[in-house]
């Protein structure tokens, strides 16, 4: 197991191991110390033993209890992400908490074993995105797990639950469309579009963008993330946005997809695997152009709806 070497002490210097799984659940939040500087693993590690005695999975089942806010969700994904036989007994009554971090942290955890109690919770989470819920997510318990969480559950879901997710997939991809279509563009969601369109070619749902009016790059990388999906192509070769720009044998199995399944002619194909890089590079530039605009009405900072 990965280890992260951290210090803290009880009135004198001890030197320890921080666990992946722990480290992981340390860095699932950003904390902030009195200058505004975030706080290091490390620095983490030595604040949370200190308050509450160790890190040691005891210690983390007595947080869950009477722990609150960030410390909490911490706790939750420690014991989550450990390994542990007790992990669905601690977390399970969590799927129920009224707090949202609490219980999609929970989910996430549970999901990841493939815990089918978890799937309502995990539903709700996907469907969340960026700019509405922004001081939902700032409140405690919230942080970089979010975001990273809700790419892996969409990926799970490409091959786990119920037919049923597939209408869940998309609505979450329809809901960031919403936001673009006013303007709103941030890459964080762009990556979840990817991952939310390939969980659907898994599923075969190449029906999934019907009415959403997309156009230009975005219609076009949404096609080739179904493809991409119905091939696996992740699970073959990893890294797909660059197996897209080498793989010659990888093109071809798209360009057949895109004919089968979109009807599209073969100079089509061509053209929209052609054009795959210079697509997601018009796509980042929309995210910064958006992040780095002068104050204004999101919709009056640029134009995303038209390609």
């Amino acid at each position: 197991m990965e280890t992260f070497a951290y210090r803290y002490n009880y009135g004198s210097s001890v030197e320890y191991e921080i666990p992946d799984h722990i480290a992981q659940a340390l860095n699932a939040i950003v904390l902030e110390g009195p200058d505004g500087m975030e706080y290091s693993t490390e620095e983490m590690a030595e604040a949370y033993a200190s308050r509450w005695g160790g890190l040691d999975i005891q210690t983390f089942r007595r947080v869950l209890e009477v722990g609150q806010g960030d410390e909490k969700v911490i706790a939750i994904f420690a014991i989550g992400l450990s390994g542990a036989s007790e992990i669905q007994a601690c977390l399970a009554p969590l799927l129920q908490s009224p707090l949202d971090a609490e219980r999609w942290a929970s989910a996430c955890c549970l999901g990841l074993l493939k815990d089918e109690r978890a799937i309502p919770a995990l539903e709700q989470m996907l469907v969340v995105i960026g700019s509405p819920q922004e001081q939902r997510l700032r409140q405690p318990g919230f942080g970089p797990w979010f975001p990273l969480y809700q790419h892996r559950i969409a990926a799970l879901f490409g091959t786990w639950g119920p037919p049923t997710i597939a209408a869940t997939l998309r609505q979450a991809f329809e809901n960031i469309w919403r936001l673009q279509k006013q303007g709103y563009c941030d890459w964080i969601e762009d990556d979840y579009q990817d991952y939310l369109c390939y969980a659907l070619g898994q599923r075969g749902a190449f029906g999934a963008l019907s009415g959403l009016v997309l156009c230009g790059p975005r219609l076009r990388l949404a096609m080739i993330a179904l493809a991409l999906g119905s091939l696996q192509a992740r699970e073959r070769f990893g890294n797909v946005s660059h197996e897209m720009i080498v793989n010659r044998g990888l093109k071809q199995e798209v360009a057949q997809v895109l004919e089968q399944r979109f009807a599209l002619s073969p100079q089509e194909c061509l053209n929209y695997i052609e054009d795959y890089s210079s697509d997601r590079l018009w796509r980042m530039e929309q995210a910064y152009a958006y992040l780095f605009a002068d104050e204004q009405e999101p919709a009056e900072k640029q134009d995303s709806t038209s390609c």
